[in-house]
């Protein structure tokens, strides 16, 4: 006869399966949705998941924080490891350009 944790040892197992099967279609997925996403020019762009291809610019540029070079968008996000990585300082340029 089978032990009764053995049992629940077993159903434990079968929906941690199932959960990481899910997880693991979701992001292949994702990827996928990602990986056929066509590059479009700026004119016909749509609203949307899109990709596009080219050079920023613009009139002013601007210096980063930490690697202190030229360049026309920063972004910063500091995080630590807790029960998961957490964020505790978000900063950004949010300064227009063109591509």
């Amino acid at each position: 006869m089978v032990d009764f944790p053995d049992f629940i040892k077993a159903i434990m197992f079968f929906f941690a399966g199932l959960f990481l099967l899910y997880v693991g279609a979701h992001g292949f997925m994702l990827a996928q949705k990602i990986r056929n996403t066509p590059t479009s020019k700026v004119q016909s762009a749509s609203v949307g998941l899109i990709e596009l291809y080219g050079k920023a610019k613009r009139k002013k540029y601007i210096t980063s924080p930490i690697s202190k070079q030229k360049c026309v968008y920063w972004k910063i996000e500091a995080e630590y490891l807790s029960r998961g990585w957490e964020s505790f300082y978000k900063k950004n340029s949010r300064n227009s350009f063109y591509l």
